[in-house]
């Protein structure tokens, strides 16, 4: 049984009414890491503040999302270590360069992923019989035919959706395959440490769910 990363995003939302970076302090920087820069983007670079949205940057297999306007920087990759230390030396870079600490700024930080977890049970047979639950025979009556839940989403019991400090975890079978399980993850805080320790201990944990599934 294997857990592999699909997808991972590491972000920062900040606290500003306006992007607080120009466009040659941002590209110039991304440009420095080795990033190419999405052909959209215009060149020479305007002057003022950066104010383009979408995947302005890659570099092998990891990308560089912007939503200038909600002040959202997020990082893509296929691995965790891969996006934090590509995420934590674009803000590190930004202070040495132009002294723009990013941090100073932040509203909240943000950890998204995506797993497959490979396994030699059936997916969906184990999850239903994990999730069982006392009125699922009077839904079936209701509905008019069998069901099982296909699934379970575990929610922050404290917050609600759209605050800040929030997360959710989805696990459910693989649509397209019984032997594999689907693992969705939003994670948000606006205490850097408090999501650093998240994502440190994620995969482990999620193993740990999944041995409890499967026990």
């Amino acid at each position: 049984m294997t857990l592999k990363a699909v997808r991972i995003s590491k972000g920062i939302t900040l606290n500003t009414v306006i992007f607080p970076l120009t466009w040659h302090e941002f590209l110039n920087t991304l440009e420095k890491k080795g990033y190419e820069l999405a052909p959209q983007l215009p060149f020479p670079y305007p002057a003022g503040r950066f104010s383009a949205s979408g995947q302005i940057a890659r570099k092998g297999k990891t990308g560089i999302l912007v939503n200038a306007g909600a002040n959202i920087i997020q990082i893509f990759d296929i691995s965790i270590k891969s996006a934090g230390e590509e995420f934590d030396e674009l803000l590190r870079l930004l202070v040495s360069d132009y002294g723009v600490d990013l941090n100073a700024f932040a509203r909240f930080y943000s950890f998204t992923a995506s797993y497959k977890f490979n396994t030699d049970k059936q997916a969906s047979q184990t999850i239903s019989d994990f999730c069982i639950f006392p009125s699922l025979g009077e839904i079936s009556k209701i509905i008019g035919k069998d069901v099982i839940p296909f699934g379970f989403r575990l929610g922050a019991a404290d917050v609600l959706p759209n605050d800040e400090n929030w997360f959710d975890i989805r696990i459910e079978p693989d649509v397209l395959r019984n032997d594999c399980y689907t693992i969705e993850i939003v994670f948000r805080n606006s205490d850097k440490e408090i999501i650093e320790e998240f994502i440190n201990t994620i995969e482990s944990n999620l193993n740990k769910i999944i041995d409890l599934i499967e026990r």
